[in-house]
């Protein structure tokens, strides 16, 4: 149930945001950033969505680059399943998992309505800081508001997605339930054959 919800409700916020005049600190101008990058892509390639690949490359190049997918991968596995995998297993679970959240905002992508978000202003920004939430608001018509919330850390230069959450419910944790039982009947390995078999 959660697993559409989150995809649908991150890319629609993607989409559409209210602006803020103000300059903004870099996590929350990146995020407004790539809902541009995003609008620009559908517009340009609206009326070609029923080719799945055209939907992939989207998501694939403006969405992904902006995710910790590493990061994400050791979050939703566990540090024990993570540590007693291979450098092999972990790169092949990455992979795979990569093409997983792909496929699944691709989805979200086909259903896209009017939804628009409200970015909440960032306060007391520090450049000295290397994790930051953003609060914002995804209004939908004749429904009642959601509130949605993202968690970046700074990586070197680069701010990245590491979770974010749908009412208070974290996108890692979600995974990390929908993924418990495979990790218990093999580890890694079995989570990641299963994930390939889905792709």
């Amino acid at each position: 149930m959660y697993k559409k919800l989150f995809s649908t409700i991150f890319l629609f916020s993607c989409l559409h945001c209210t602006m803020i005049f103000a300059a903004d600190p870099p996590p929350l101008a990146l995020m407004k950033n790539v809902s541009s990058q995003l609008m620009t892509a559908l517009r340009v390639h609206k009326g070609q969505f029923q080719d799945r690949s055209v939907i992939h490359d989207i998501v694939n190049r403006i969405v992904v680059p902006h995710f910790d997918l590493p990061g994400v991968s050791r979050s939703v596995v566990g540090r024990n399943y993570w540590d007693q995998a291979s450098q092999n297993t972990q790169d092949q679970f990455i992979k795979a998992f990569t093409k997983y959240v792909i496929e699944m905002y691709s989805t979200a992508l086909s259903s896209y309505s009017d939804e628009v978000i409200t970015f909440k202003p960032i306060r007391d920004f520090s450049t000295s800081q290397t994790r930051v939430l953003i609060y914002s608001v995804v209004s939908r018509s004749g429904a009642k508001p959601i509130n949605l919330n993202y968690r970046l850390v700074k990586l070197g230069t680069a701010w990245k997605i590491y979770d974010f959450s749908v009412e208070g419910v974290s996108m890692v944790q979600n995974y990390r339930a929908q993924f418990r039982d495979a990790l218990n009947k093999g580890g890694l390995a079995e989570l990641t054959r299963q994930l390939q078999s889905r792709n």
